[in-house]
């Protein structure tokens, strides 16, 4: 959609790497990427866990527990994440000046030129220069949870991994949902019946080892 002095017109995803490499921007944005993507993770997944663990003591084990957590999830971390994703994304789409400087020197270049000439009430703006284009961000993330929780659904069931809990009460719902159940992966309890479990003949207090004795301690 940009103009044609604007286009890179990247043939693929090499050239494209090939291109940024000559230029000398492929770490260009990298500060704002990395904590857009640390703000999704640090804010999402406690909404999430928190809305669906509270819900699931009044409606029990249902489809919309995941559904209301998801989109509050989804609603926290846009707030949380889109101001540093327009850092992202100014950064890696600007293009040299008339003089061939650019118009940021750095994410927090990007981000102190945004609130000074975009988000202050004397240039006639606010801080929602931060979060143009936010509905359909929103739409994006619940999305991609959406869609991912019900795709884990899918693998876990397949029983094609051992290590990932499910509810012990209630066997739905798996995947990346925390609901009311043992904080245990079906893997980790069998390596602690394997470890800690004496065998049925015995009646002696056994160390993890097997071995030492500890019934006369």
């Amino acid at each position: 959609m940009l103009p044609e002095g604007y286009k890179r017109n990247y043939k693929g995803i090499l050239d494209g790497l090939m291109k940024t490499v000559d230029e000398g921007v492929l770490m260009r944005g990298a500060v704002a990427n990395g904590a857009k993507l640390a703000a999704i993770c640090a804010s999402m997944t406690n909404a999430f866990d928190w809305c669906k663990e509270n819900s699931y003591f009044f409606l029990g084990p249902s489809w919309i527990n995941r559904f209301w957590a998801t989109a509050v999830a989804a609603s926290v971390g846009t707030v949380a994440s889109l101001p540093f994703d327009a850092v992202r994304m100014r950064m890696h789409t600007m293009r040299p000046l008339p003089d061939g400087r650019y118009p940021y020197e750095s994410s927090f270049d990007c981000a102190r030129k945004m609130i000074h000439y975009e988000g202050a009430a004397k240039h006639s703006s606010n801080f929602n220069c931060f979060f143009a284009g936010g509905q359909a961000y929103w739409v994006r993330l619940f999305g991609i949870c959406w869609v991912s929780q019900y795709l884990l659904d899918y693998y876990h069931g397949g029983k094609n991994v051992s290590e990932f809990w499910s509810p012990a009460k209630h066997k739905v719902q798996t995947g990346i949902d925390y609901d009311v159940h043992d904080p245990f992966t079906d893997g980790f309890n069998k390596y602690m019946n394997s470890k800690w479990n004496c065998k049925a003949q015995d009646t002696a207090a056994y160390n993890p080892d097997g071995k030492t004795d500890f019934t006369h301690v």
